[in-house]
């Protein structure tokens, strides 16, 4: 193992930590603002960004506590913690879908918006369904079901807001709002990294 990874490797309980309060200081800080910001469609889609920054934060936070708590997470007959955790993922991997897919269809589209989030959020729930039904034992099945949530949720989620953030970046560079054009470029590319 190289320096790094068995750095993080032997802090993750930190790593989730931080990790967590990343996400949900972005959230909160965004829900603050929501109220406060203008009527552009980007302003108006930003609420399920603040809804992805508290429960993907609260998510990483519970994880930190089961990595505290291994009798808890561990434990079979606790099959409610397991279906917390990926219900958890999968909401705010949802809230990201919402909203790539808002940035994409404007306001004025909403029946796009809609076929989107519905059409991603089934193949996540059938796909699930799948994938815990395939698995051998309880270990496997929560394994399982976190690791395809990810796939199946973050990557189109990431995938949409880049996707709407690079279209919003037009319309501001139209608008004559080259400084927030720039700001949403960052953005994009920060999200086309996660």
């Amino acid at each position: 193992m190289s320096g790094l990874t068995e750095f993080l490797v032997t802090n993750i309980q930190e790593v989730f930590f931080f990790y967590g309060l990343s996400f949900f200081v972005m959230g909160l800080a965004v829900f603050l603002e929501v109220g406060h910001s203008s009527q552009l469609d980007f302003a108006k889609a930003l609420r399920p960004l603040a809804g992805f920054g508290l429960v993907h934060g609260s998510h990483e936070w519970f994880e930190m506590f089961l990595l505290y708590h291994p009798e808890i997470a561990n434990n079979p007959e606790n099959t409610w913690i397991a279906t917390l955790r990926v219900v958890l993922l999968g909401v705010s991997f949802l809230f990201l879908v919402a909203f790539g897919a808002r940035l994409i269809s404007g306001e004025e589209n909403q029946r796009m918006r809609l076929v989107m989030e519905l059409v991603i959020t089934a193949l996540w729930v059938i796909g699930l369904v799948w994938v815990v039904e395939t698995q051998p034992a309880w270990r496997e099945r929560m394994v399982a079901a976190d690791v395809y949530t990810r796939y199946a949720l973050a990557i189109p989620g990431a995938a949409l807001t880049v996707w709407g953030l690079l279209l919003q970046r037009r319309r501001f560079l139209e608008s004559g709002m080259g400084g927030f054009g720039n700001d949403v470029a960052l953005a994009a590319l920060a999200f086309g990294m996660y």
